[in-house]
């Protein structure tokens, strides 16, 4: 198997050696900062709170793009459950139709790769 090249669109790196991938390199860095940040009790149960930890790194504007992951993945900022306690979601006046918001969406998410790749850049 050939762990250089792209298969389904995805990058492979063989395991043996992860430094080949700076990207996940990365985030498994900044994951392991997060949950020494954890208080000692909360600390002791971390593989419970690997699923929010994640989250949180998505939804945080990365200074290397200048967006969360999860707008560039999604082209919106994620309903969180206090939205939903505030019924914030359902008072949203820019609810339109389905041709409109796929047009904007299109849009929206092309202009964010854009300014992404130039901060990168």
């Amino acid at each position: 198997m050939n762990f250089s090249g792209t298969q389904s669109g995805r990058n492979r790196t063989h395991p043996s050696n992860p430094m080949r991938n700076g990207s996940m390199e990365h985030f498994n860095r900044t994951l392991g900062k997060m949950i020494c940040a954890l208080s000692p009790n909360v600390k002791r149960d971390w593989p419970r709170r690997l699923q929010t930890l994640t989250f949180l790194y998505n939804c945080t504007t990365h200074e290397s793009t200048g967006y969360a992951p999860f707008y560039l993945m999604f082209g919106r900022v994620p309903r969180l459950p206090v939205d939903i306690l505030f019924r914030l979601v359902l008072n949203d006046q820019n609810v339109v139709g389905y041709n409109k918001f796929v047009d904007t969406l299109v849009k929206d998410l092309k202009e964010a790769m854009v300014i992404a790749q130039k901060h990168i850049l």
